[in-house]
């Protein structure tokens, strides 16, 4: 059994429960956060590349190590990757339910079983569940700890996916991918390309209600950002357009550095 996961805190979670019950499962971490950044170009690796540079923009040089780090990662990975699903290997996907980059990984990766025999399960974990009267939510599947995927009973959601179910996911990918747009979002049930500016009215309304028409550090408003609106994107996004707003004149801000750096409305 092959267990893949979108997101490496869950997959360091994952393993650790194998390790602990002694079961000799693989498990591989595709962190590909296909939510964000250009994804027309066909070459995955390549566009992943270019997002990972943008979240490092304005980072020490030295960081660049950590992108060619990060990519060569990833290729190998899909290589081994490609290598299991020729021999037939049974594959196991874990995805949080209405996780945007989440729902985009499963589309994509449907995509390269197409023409394949792959056996192929999904567990999509919910998100929220309630014990003793407390409702917990999942924005996710990261936040789970090694105890509640027993307790939540994530291993009798497991569901194999039919061939035909391949290829509807398939599909959406397809379309997705032909849309132009920096950003994915979930609306009304269905997955759509957006503009990179997408994100900004919720930053801005963050801004508004937080600041009393003065300064207001931003790393409150992204967590305030994260906290209202948008609790599964990463924070290295809003941080990314913060600067492109107060480049383009719609915030002002004094003091440098995003730790310490306050901003309001223009």
């Amino acid at each position: 059994m092959i267990d893949i996961t979108f997101e490496d805190s869950f997959y360091a979670t994952l393993k650790h429960y194998y390790t602990n019950r002694r079961v000799d499962n693989e498990v591989i971490s595709l962190p590909l956060s296909l939510d964000l950044g250009n994804v027309i170009d066909s070459d995955i690796v390549a566009n992943r590349k270019q997002l990972y540079i943008q979240r490092l923009a304005g980072a020490h040089e030295s960081h660049m190590a950590t992108v060619d780090e990060y990519i060569d990662d990833i290729a190998t990975k899909l290589t081994h990757l490609d290598e299991l699903i020729a021999r037939g290997r049974r594959i196991r996907l874990w995805v949080s339910e209405g996780n945007v980059a989440d729902y985009c990984a499963l589309r994509w990766f449907s995509s390269k079983l197409l023409g394949t025999d792959a056996r192929v399960s999904i567990i999509q974990v919910p998100s929220f569940s309630s014990h003793d009267d407390r409702v917990i939510e999942y924005a996710k599947i990261g936040e789970l700890g090694v105890d509640e995927i027993d307790k939540e009973g994530l291993f009798s959601l497991d569901k194999m996916v039919s061939q035909r179910e391949i290829n509807g996911l398939a599909m959406q990918w397809r379309a997705l991918s032909d849309e132009p747009g920096e950003v994915r979002v979930l609306l009304n049930g269905q997955l759509l390309s957006r503009p990179a500016d997408f994100y900004d009215q919720f930053i801005l309304e963050s801004i508004e209600r937080t600041s009393r028409n003065g300064f207001v550090n931003a790393v409150r408003v992204i967590g305030e950002t994260l906290g209202n609106y948008l609790p599964s994107v990463p924070d290295w996004w809003l941080r990314m357009r913060i600067t492109h707003l107060i480049e383009t004149g719609k915030l002002e801000s004094k003091d440098d550095g995003m730790l310490t750096m306050k901003i309001k409305l223009k």
